[in-house]
């Protein structure tokens, strides 16, 4: 069971939201860029970032771990400002990230990574949670948990790792930062696969990316497609020009 907030949510509900937000671009935050975005349950929004310091900025603002500047960010209807700091961890525990970069302790083994999370932040039996993550580590094609450290395990495990890690434990939302390897058509098959599952069942994905092919894949559902670049614009139609920035 959860702690913290309680997982029912009215379905018309923002999961996420950016309302009239200022956010800083690295720790001086002499340079802040506005953004505004509704995020409800069962909605995939695609993002097109400039960069990586807005991207990062976006991503971490989600979680709570960025203040704005002005404006508010949301989660569940609640400030993460305004929240208590027991409430903001435990609704931290309903966010999964699949992160641009690796993100691992290093000295422990990639299953206790993947499950870290779910031992922090759930009551959840060990052996309930090393099942559930078993089940995705299928979906994205591994053979099983990895039991190796991180430095053992190949590139490729640790980025379908990754994925496991951001599915485990039926979130609320789900962050996916710039993948920075370009993944298989299978493995985007199998993440779009997931992603319709997870939205099937009221979560809702903010995806950031910095590669415009990407963003313009139809195989991909985005509810909305949009580019951050002082304004927001549409991502334009296949085949259509980019207009200048």
């Amino acid at each position: 069971m959860h702690s913290g907030p309680s997982s029912a949510q009215r379905h018309d509900e923002p999961v996420l939201q950016f309302e009239s937000c200022g956010l800083p671009l690295g720790d001086g935050a002499e340079e802040v860029f506005s953004l505004d975005l509704v995020l409800r349950p069962g909605e995939l929004i695609l993002l097109q970032t400039e960069d990586v310091l807005h991207e990062e900025a976006v991503s971490q603002a989600s979680c709570g771990l960025l203040e704005p500047v002005s404006g508010r960010v949301t989660f569940r209807g609640r400030d993460w400002q305004a929240m208590a700091p027991d409430w903001s961890n435990a609704s931290r525990g309903r966010i999964g990230i699949v992160f641009r970069q690796d993100s691992w302790v290093p000295h422990l083994s990639m299953m206790e990574n993947i499950i870290l999370a779910q031992l922090h932040h759930t009551r959840r039996p060990v052996d309930e949670i090393c099942l559930e993550a078993a089940r995705w580590a299928t979906r994205f094609g591994l053979p099983g948990l990895p039991r190796d450290v991180p430095a053992a395990v190949s590139p490729a495990d640790r980025e379908a790792a990754n994925l496991v890690r951001a599915f485990l434990g039926a979130p609320s939302l789900i962050v996916v930062e710039h993948l920075a390897t370009q993944p298989s058509a299978a493995r985007l098959q199998h993440l779009v696969n997931a992603m319709r599952e997870a939205r099937e069942r009221g979560a809702a994905i903010l995806w950031l990316t910095q590669d415009m092919t990407l963003g313009l894949n139809e195989s991909i559902p985005a509810t909305q497609r949009l580019r951050l670049g002082g304004t927001w614009q549409d991502f334009p139609a296949q085949g259509a020009r980019e207009s200048a920035a």
